[in-house]
């Protein structure tokens, strides 16, 4: 029998496309906004539209997944986004359930332990 709070848990894990594209990027290193959009649209190899990264990186900081230090760069002021360690734990749940799914993809017994992602 299906564990229906566990399929819940999942499907919020991979409820919004680009949040683990996000988490991923922030895992390498603290980004400012262009960075990251820059990053993202580079692991992606698609467009990333301004507004949903805006949306994204408010969610995800609202969830504590992300932490926002704000800095000064002369007299401008800029937001600098880092995974939190909530954010690092959510991260390794997704690549467990990714690595889970390379692995079924395989055929019974093809794989020796390096299918995983």
């Amino acid at each position: 029998m299906i564990d229906i709070n566990l399929v819940n848990r999942m499907a919020e894990l991979l409820r919004f496309r680009r949040d683990p594209p996000i988490l991923s990027a922030l895992d390498e290193r603290p980004f400012r906004f262009r960075e990251l959009h820059a990053r993202l649209e580079t692991n992606i190899g698609e467009h990333v539209d301004d507004n949903a990264l805006t949306r994204g990186l408010g969610r995800l900081t609202r969830s504590g997944l992300v932490h926002v230090e704000e800095a000064s760069v002369g007299v401008r002021h800029i937001k600098i986004y880092d995974l939190s360690d909530l954010g690092c734990e959510q991260l390794r749940q997704v690549d467990g359930l990714l690595a889970a799914y390379a692995h079924m993809r395989h055929p019974q017994g093809a794989c020796d332990g390096g299918c995983f992602l």
